[in-house]
């Protein structure tokens, strides 16, 4: 303060400090983002040495923040990480890299605890690395989970594989016992047709009947059992789609009739062929064809075939029965399943069939597709990937 000509004049200096404020306020919400993070974080130095670890550390470790700085982060080291992965990691970020990886951590008490961990360094302004931090995610609960999930799956796994070989040994020991009461059966049939009665003759059909379903049921699980064990045999040549389906629908023909059904066959004129393998291709349509008769009961089937302008063989078999619910259709080709269960169901099988359709087509390298509704009927779209036309 001073006098100038005469008159009182007082001087100050003024400092504008709204942008270190701001500044301080981006610095107190980075530390309070650090101190309330649901990660662990650890700040070290070049060496290793703890210089800082914020609240969830010391919750997830036991370890207060003074018992950590000027600590290594070893303090947590269980033995079970070897030291080449360790020797990795601070190769890697003394380079000046990031590193990812896990560590299967022990608390101060003793507890062990799987960590996911991010670590990279902090440089200066002039580019030198001053320090490192580690943010890691407690991931034990995971680990835990991932782990059950694997022993299930190997339980499950163990499970199918014994009972896919008992039923596959199973299968043998009635194949032949079946295989002479059937041949018995039709040479009795055969002998005595002159001199049995029509209620008789019934029951040698019954027992033809249910003798070749019981060898089909046997047939099927010897086929799951072989391709559980990865033990299908296949061989690829020029197989004729056509053909085969001309062939199928005159052995279906017969069983439509019986159940008044109508079987309709669309093919193209000229031949068509395929890379497969024959064997395969007729049970897969065989199998489809023997259920879309089974669930059928008024209408019919029809059996339609084309090629795509991506030229793809495309077969359609499309039926007028009871349809497959939206919620079965997950579970449409599991093995031992079917809509219906229990002594009380309508329908006969052993939930094999569409199983080992669509197994056969994963061999094939083809695709399937399946449109259905409840009591509107189901249509089954085949794809085979490639093909060639011969006339």
């Amino acid at each position: 303060r001073y006098t100038l000509n005469g008159r009182d004049v007082v001087q100050g200096i003024f400092r504008d400090l709204r942008e270190r404020k701001k500044v301080e306020d981006e610095i107190r919400k980075l530390s309070r983002a650090v101190e309330q993070s649901p990660s662990a974080i650890i700040i070290t130095d070049t060496k290793g040495s703890i210089e800082y670890v914020n609240p969830y550390f010391c919750k997830v470790t036991g370890f207060s923040l003074q018992e950590a700085v000027g600590q290594n982060p070893r303090i947590l080291k269980s033995g079970t990480t070897s030291g080449e992965e360790y020797r990795q990691m601070w190769e890697t970020i003394k380079a000046g890299n990031e590193w990812r990886g896990e560590f299967h951590n022990r608390k101060k008490n003793g507890e062990l605890y799987w960590e996911q961990a991010s670590i990279s360094p902090i440089r200066d302004d002039s580019g030198n690395i001053t320090h490192f931090i580690a943010i890691k995610e407690d991931i034990t609960d995971k680990k835990h989970m991932q782990e059950e999930l694997l022993n299930a799956k190997e339980r499950a796994e163990e499970s199918d594989r014994m009972k896919s070989e008992f039923l596959s040994q199973m299968s043998h020991e009635i194949r032949t016992p079946l295989n002479v009461i059937l041949s018995y059966n039709s040479f009795l049939k055969d002998e005595l047709s002159d001199t049995i009665n029509d209620d008789i003759r019934l029951s040698f059909d019954s027992i033809d009947t249910a003798g070749k379903r019981l060898l089909r049921t046997i047939d099927m699980i010897l086929n799951l059992s072989a391709i559980q064990k990865g033990k299908t045999d296949k061989e690829f040549t020029p197989v004729n789609v056509r053909n085969i389906l001309i062939s199928l629908s005159k052995e279906f023909e017969l069983k439509a009739r019986v159940k008044k059904l109508y079987l309709k066959l669309k093919v193209p004129a000229e031949n068509v062929m395929i890379p497969a393998d024959e064997y395969l291709v007729s049970e897969v349509f065989q199998n489809i064809l023997d259920n879309s008769i089974k669930y059928t009961d008024k209408g019919g089937i029809e059996i339609s075939m084309r090629v795509s302008e991506n030229k793809k063989v495309i077969v359609d078999i499309a039926d007028t029965g009871i349809g497959i619910s939206r919620q079965y259709m997950p579970r449409l080709f599991l093995p031992f399943t079917q809509e219906e269960t229990g002594y009380t169901r309508k329908f006969e099988g052993n939930g094999l069939g569409l199983s080992i359709v669509k197994s056969y087509l994963d061999l094939l390298r083809a695709d399937i597709k399946v449109k259905s509704e409840k009591d509107r009927g189901t249509t089954f779209t085949i794809t085979f990937n490639t093909f060639d036309r011969t006339s």
